[in-house]
């Protein structure tokens, strides 16, 4: 027997050192000269049709340092054409990855325009505006594959003259992937998407989410962090000292809607009335499930008390991002009646007082929690992720117009695809708007953002996130609530829950197993609960999934029925491995299997299933060779009773063969190429 083991080893050693020697030959012989050239000078180890990325850079625009890098997928590539666009007649610099071939670019600029307004029930009114440096710019670049390779990255100005040029070299230390300029200072991690939990665990403990289990890390969402200026923390009502959270936070959930029910005020009219927030409007209030909200337990006192605008107030003592964190806006809460603001781009900074003189006596928040300043919230929200620019007149300002939403004559209308074109737009009468109304133009109006304004929202959700878009501008299913139903069969969106019909995007919402809890799964598009992990002789699937568990299947930690046998073990051969050990190539898989069987009680035997590696197979190729929650064998000791049909079986030795023979082939190839070449 051990001979034979033996003899099968050396055919298989033999056979692969031959597969690969002739594989070597064939590539060097039958593929051209041009197309190896490209191969080995693509800056993509290998092309995934149909899927795109964004790699994001994050640079100084001061000296073009580099300061960070990483890339996620993205699931709607039509929503991207933005990364392209012209939205502004500010000068455009140029970011560029190329290697050989291969080439991506991206556009961006250094300056941002912050806008400064007042707001009160008789609508907007425009302050100032100015351009500020920015200290640091990410460039989104579409790139349709993962770079694997070292790459030039080239920064150009905006009469596209080369500002800086850098050779980088990707470097894998373990499982992870850095980029390195050949300094050590210069190398840096290349992040993906699971980077953001361990991150934010290290470096961003002053933040706490606004409402318990909604945040989810790893999702690449958008992270909006309310930062309290010149707050103090809750007075506790038994010890008389402040001891609680920052006394803005309670205001919080009303401030941006997060029901999306509406806000209830009495106008001045002392009538009921009731305004949408910032989650009930769309399309924020349909992907609710692209944000993460979080607000900071740091207390920053004002800077500049004397000034009126909200952003001098507080100086430089501002945020400082968390490294942790994708897609990070700030939003800043100022406890002082000032003028609001917004960078394009970046953060708003929003008056809202409670308790500016420190006087311990909280004015009035009927009004503040209820009506004005969540409206202020939306409107300078739309400067800051959308780029969105004022749809309304203050010629003093001069032409300030910018796509997606102000342009300068009818002709550039229509090339926007535009219905309909408004006068009035960017603080010029001349400039178009695409709506007679929208939260641009007067946020305190019952309006909404209008069509442009919220597709490009939708679009920049998408740049940003990488995930899909639902509501008004989505490519997910959002469908309507139907009074009552028994089934979901009845509902257009198929997922009847409490007797109603409802969108896929109710809360808490969920699209995939992935974006629930470990201990959790998607069913109709709500995060339940499913049975505990694996805990009984399952230690390796929790590490390696795909074992066979007694009565169970363990995949990815998770446990549900599966393959197993029942009354296969008797006293005297409990835990001890019992039958079959020897590897079958199973045609179908293409590969040879191993199977093992151990008794773990009187009723109960676990099966493993294992490649020539050792490593445990997963459930996707254990279902190739037809095993499944059905597959069950009574009374049986031997592996026999495992099935496995016999054309898909076959000993190790002939594994051997097909190797062989194909070495055979490639041989004759080789043999008939040298003659040709020789007539």
């Amino acid at each position: 027997m051990e001979k034979e083991v033996q003899v099968k080893l050396i055919a298989v050693a033999v056979s692969v050192i031959l597969f690969i020697t002739f594989s070597i030959i064939a590539y060097n012989i039958f593929i051209s000269p041009e197309i190896k050239k490209s191969i080995e000078n693509s800056l993509c180890s290998q092309n995934q049709s149909g899927q795109a990325y964004v790699y994001k850079v994050t640079l100084n625009p001061k000296n073009w340092f580099v300061k960070d890098i990483g890339y996620y997928g993205v699931k709607d590539d039509e929503k991207l054409k933005n990364l392209e666009e012209d939205k502004d007649k500010k000068p455009k610099y140029t970011l560029k990855i190329n290697k050989g071939p291969s080439e991506f670019t991206g556009n961006f600029v250094i300056e941002d325009s912050q806008i400064e307004e007042d707001f009160n029930e008789s609508g907007v009114f425009f302050s100032s505006l100015s351009n500020i440096l920015k200290d640091e710019v990410s460039v989104f670049v579409k790139v349709d594959c993962i770079i694997a390779k070292d790459f030039t990255l080239s920064i150009l100005d905006p009469a596209k003259e080369p500002i800086k040029e850098s050779n980088f070299s990707i470097v894998n230390i373990g499982n992870d992937s850095y980029v390195s300029d050949g300094t050590l200072v210069g190398l840096r991690k290349i992040k993906t998407l699971e980077d953001e939990f361990p991150l934010f665990s290290e470096g961003c403990s002053e933040l706490v989410e606004v409402i318990p289990n909604v945040n989810k890390l790893g999702k690449n969402r958008i992270n909006l962090v309310f930062i309290g200026i010149g707050y103090e923390r809750e007075l506790d009502a038994f010890t008389k000292t402040r001891i609680g959270s920052p006394e803005f936070v309670k205001y919080i959930n009303n401030l941006i809607d997060y029901s999306g029910n509406g806000l209830s005020y009495l106008d001045v009219n002392n009538n009921p009335s009731i305004k949408k927030g910032l989650f009930g409007e769309e399309p924020f209030k349909s992907n609710k499930h692209l944000f993460n909200l979080w607000y900071s337990e740091r207390l920053i006192d004002f800077n500049n008390p004397s000034e009126n605008s909200c952003r001098k107030i507080i100086g430089d003592d501002r945020f400082k991002p968390c490294q942790g964190l994708a897609n990070l806006y700030p939003i800043y809460l100022v406890n002082k009646d000032c003028r609001s603001s917004a960078i394009i781009g970046g953060e708003p900074f929003i008056s809202f007082p409670l308790d500016p003189d420190k006087t311990g006596k909280n004015i009035d928040t009927s009004a503040i929690a209820y009506y004005r300043y969540p409206r202020t919230l939306l409107h300078e929200f739309g400067h800051s992720i959308g780029s969105l620019a004022d749809e309304y007149v203050e010629s003093s300002l001069g032409n300030k117009a910018r796509l997606p939403n102000c342009v300068e004559s009818q002709a550039e209308a229509e090339k926007q695809g535009w219905k309909e074109a408004y006068p009035g737009c960017a603080y010029i009468s001349s400039n178009l708007r695409p709506s007679a109304n929208s939260i641009m133009k007067d946020p305190h109006s019952n309006t909404n953002f209008e069509k442009v304004n919220e597709n490009y929202l939708c679009s920049q959700f998408a740049i940003l996130t990488g995930n899909e878009i639902c509501g008004v501008c989505g490519t997910c299913r959002e469908l309507e609530i139907k009074d009552a139903c028994t089934s979901s069969l009845e509902c257009t969106s198929g997922n009847c829950i409490d007797g109603k019909c409802v969108p896929n995007t109710i809360v808490p919402e969920c699209t995939s197993d992935s974006e629930c809890n470990a201990d959790q799964k998607c069913e109709n598009n709500r995060c339940i609960n499913i049975p505990p992990r694996c805990t009984k002789n399952c230690a390796s699937c929790l590490q390696l999934g795909g074992m066979l568990c007694p009565n169970q299947n363990c995949v990815n930690g998770n446990i549900s029925s599966e393959t197993y046998e029942t009354n296969c073990c008797i006293p005297s051969s409990a835990n001890n491995p019992v039958g079959c050990s020897e590897s079958r190539y199973i045609s179908a898989l293409g590969e040879p299997l191993t199977f093992t069987r151990m008794c773990l009680d009187k009723e109960t035997a676990q099966i493993t299933v294992s490649d020539n590696s050792g490593i445990i197979t997963d459930q996707t190729r254990l279902q190739v060779i037809g095993l499944d929650s059905s597959t069950k064998t009574q009374e049986d000791l031997t592996c026999s009773g495992f099935e496995v049909l016999v054309d898909n079986a076959e000993d190790i030795p002939s594994y051997s063969f097909i190797s062989l023979l194909l070495s055979l082939i490639l041989i004759i190839l080789f043999y008939y190429k040298n003659s040709y070449s020789n007539l």
